[in-house]
């Protein structure tokens, strides 16, 4: 005997094929038992309290509104796997425009031109290579070629940026320019920027128009000079006049180090390029200002010896960079609209990683009264709330580890560090430690307890489910559990937390698929979850099925519907062995431990039982099966035979 797909009767199922009839008829029936398979669906649902997602028109979302529906899915996946760095410094030599004081910021990517190991006219190589690195650490895998242009002349930077172009003409490969323009002239209001000639004895302008034809679209520029947004206000006027000029917003992303009418700050406590060091070694930016701000003396050896691994969040270095990830998605999140934020921070891993150290870059120039641009514009965000979070963490980490290991006396040399780096980049792509002058990583770090972050941020959220879960607005802590969702530790109770907001609706559903949780638990579902995390994934799962039902062929092409079926076998043929994800829920859905007991028994968890938890994965398997092409669920429906 078979298990009906519609209904989960096996006497259904037998009824359905003595009777059925044929021609016409069999037409005529099969679309009165679809309806009153839809029906009854709904029904066992809303006894349950489960029907999250119906407008009340009625209907699947999925079929009248699709283009609302799909809406969270990105249209498209974009890479930069090609950078032209344009350093015109010009060591040495001032720009006639631009006065410089004595002492003033000389650092240029942690290395100083002027003095140290590595100075003269072969410094501009060493910071060349030094940017390099900082760049290459964002994405890692993802970047094949990078050119750096020494005090270049127009001719070589239009050589190179064709080549490149040439190499990556795909409309999903984006190209990167950076220009520090240091040692030129700063931009004119005509939208032109500065180069040399062969000799070094002129200047010749370049319009940025002729930047963009050389670079072709899509593309990203970053400008790190004095009056930068005089480049982002001639782009802007020239899309005004009509002229030919790339949509700037969409096929071209403007980063700029400040207003049209600003210079850079020149304190000799800062580093000459802090744009371009926000952008690319955050975490040394953002720990020195938490530094300076904090309540505790600390040393500066200890924010260049940061303990421990970028890439493991068990470690201090990797649990600054987990928490300033968390906190820039965040704050970006809670400030842009959500195509926006998609754009810029789903699409592209080096674009979303710039995007967030350029939230840094708003907060730090904002106390020198800067004002960093971009197109597309953001809203500034230097004063969120969630950056006083960090600040807490940081300095409770960074405390603790002056407590519990002093550095030594003797500390490697800023270009010493440089060159020995620490490499890493969260799984999305998010803020990591810089190489070059970033925080390096000792050896062994000494044992510190986790920081309390992530605890009380998912705090934060349960007291907004309690309390505020009628606002409009959706809470700021959700990014926040996508990348909580990468801890073992917090991963039961963030899955709950989850749980407990898509019962909220069809709204909360769109905002969890929205902020990018969606590829998370779908490797979750396919990786063998353990048997804590089976019914808050389940849960998820019927939401968004019943939210989204395309996202049904991301359960097929990875095989994640075996879980539904392991499922459905616990529960009807107990004599078989059933999965491990299923076993605790065939024993009375009652899995332990994780954030406090098993569900069921505290506050906030998710009260399914056995035959409940039949009934949704029954659900998520007949969406599967129904309307797929011929054959589609046939694997699905033989795996139902039990």
């Amino acid at each position: 005997p078979c298990v009906c797909p519609y209904t989960g009767s096996r006497s259904a199922a037998v009824r359905t094929a003595a009777v059925r009839p044929t021609g016409a008829g069999h037409r005529i029936h099969h679309i009165r038992a679809r309806a009153d398979s839809r029906v009854r669906r709904r029904r066992m649902l809303h006894e349950h309290q489960l029907l999250l997602a119906l407008p009340d028109e009625g209907g699947w979302p999925g079929e009248e509104r699709g283009d609302e529906i799909s809406a969270w899915r990105m249209r498209e996946r974009m890479k930069t796997p090609s950078l032209v760095l344009v350093l015109a410094l010009n060591i040495g030599v001032d720009p006639p425009d631009v006065t410089k004081p004595t002492p003033c910021a000389r650092l240029e990517c942690w290395l100083d031109p002027l003095a140290g190991p590595v100075a003269g006219q072969k410094a501009i190589e060493a910071i060349a290579t030094a940017l390099q690195q900082q760049y290459e650490q964002w994405q890692p895998r993802g970047t094949k070629t990078v050119r750096a242009c020494l005090d270049p002349t127009a001719q070589e930077v239009r050589k190179w940026c064709a080549s490149l172009r040439r190499a990556s003409p795909g409309r999903d490969e984006r190209l990167l320019l950076h220009f520090n323009g240091h040692g030129v002239p700063r931009p004119t209001v005509n939208g032109e920027v500065w180069l040399f000639n062969r000799t070094f004895t002129q200047y010749h302008p370049v319009s940025i128009l002729d930047l963009l034809s050389w670079l072709g679209t899509p593309c990203v520029l970053v400008f790190d000079c004095h009056n930068a947004g005089r480049l982002n206000e001639a782009l802007a006027a020239m899309g005004r006049a009509g002229e030919a000029a790339p949509k700037v917003g969409h096929d071209v992303i403007v980063l700029s180090a400040c207003a049209a009418h600003e210079e850079l700050p020149t304190s000799p406590e800062l580093p000459a390029d802090l744009f371009t060091a926000c952008l690319t070694s955050p975490l040394r930016v953002a720990l020195s200002f938490v530094r300076r701000d904090g309540l505790v003396a600390l040393p500066d050896e200890l924010l260049e010896r940061v303990p421990g691994s970028p890439s493991e969040r068990r470690t201090p270095a990797g649990e600054l960079n987990w928490i300033f990830t968390a906190v820039t998605d965040a704050i970006a999140w809670a400030t842009l609209p959500r195509d926006l934020f998609r754009r810029l921070f789903r699409q592209d891993m080096l674009l979303a990683s710039l995007c967030r150290n350029f939230l840094l870059a708003q907060r730090v120039f904002a106390r020198y009264d800067l004002h960093p641009t971009s197109s597309p514009p953001l809203p500034e965000a230097h004063g969120h709330p969630l950056w006083g979070a960090w600040d807490l963490a940081a300095e409770a980490i960074l405390t603790q580890l002056a407590a519990a290991a002093p550095p030594p006396s003797r500390v490697p040399s800023a270009a010493a560090g440089d060159e020995r780096g620490a490499s890493g980049a969260s799984p999305e792509g998010g803020a990591g430690l810089a190489r070059p002058g970033g925080p390096s990583c000792s050896p062994s770090p000494p044992a510190v307890p986790p920081s309390s972050f992530f605890t009380e941020q998912l705090t934060a959220f349960e007291v907004w489910l309690s309390r505020g879960a009628a606002d409009a607005a959706a809470p700021e802590q959700l990014p926040i559990l996508l990348q909580v969702l990468l801890s073992p530790t917090h991963r039961y109770a963030s899955l709950l937390l989850l749980g407990r907001y898509v019962s909220l609706g069809p709204f909360a559903v769109r905002e969890t698929l929205g902020v990018g949780i969606f590829p998370y638990v779908l490797k979750l579902l396919s990786s063998s979850p353990t048997a804590e995390l089976s019914t808050p994934l389940l849960y998820l799962w019927a939401a968004t099925m019943l939210y989204d039902r395309s996202t049904r062929i991301e359960l097929l092409n990875h095989q994640a519907h075996c879980f539904f079926v392991d499922l459905l076998r616990a529960h009807h043929s107990p004599r078989r062995p059933a999965a491990p994800a299923a076993r605790a829920l065939s024993a009375g859905d009652s899995p332990s431990g994780g954030a406090g007991g098993p569900p069921g028994q505290q506050e906030g968890s998710l009260p399914l039982s056995a035959p409940l938890s039949s009934v949704l994965a029954l659900f998520v398997l007949t969406e599967i099966c129904d309307r797929l092409e011929a054959g589609g669920g046939g694997g699905v429906k033989k795996n139902l035979q039990i």
